[in-house]
């Protein structure tokens, strides 16, 4: 869930967003939102096996900050590609 938001926002904020500082703030907000109800529902659903459990939890919060690494990453460069394609009136002076 967490990692279907951040594909589909990224390219979204990126080009849309007036400002690379508020593109980057509603995407780790949304993503914050998200991330507590997603880690609840998977973390609840357990079979009692330690050893399987810590390993699944490390990679469950591996992938999800290397998603979210990525995102933030592609937001900005999509941002400030924009923003040096298209010059806002202020800069231009």
């Amino acid at each position: 869930m967490a990692i279907i938001a951040l594909l589909i926002l990224t390219p979204l904020l990126g080009f849309l967003a007036p400002s690379r500082r508020l593109a980057l703030a509603v995407l780790v907000v949304v993503w914050a939102v998200i991330f507590p109800f997603q880690t609840h529902d998977v973390l609840r659903a357990d079979d009692g096996d330690v050893s399987d459990e810590l390993v699944g939890t490390i990679a469950y919060f591996a992938v999800n900050y290397a998603a979210l690494a990525v995102a933030v990453f592609m937001t900005n460069w999509l941002s400030r590609r924009r923003h040096a394609d298209h010059p806002t009136p202020e800069a231009a002076r």
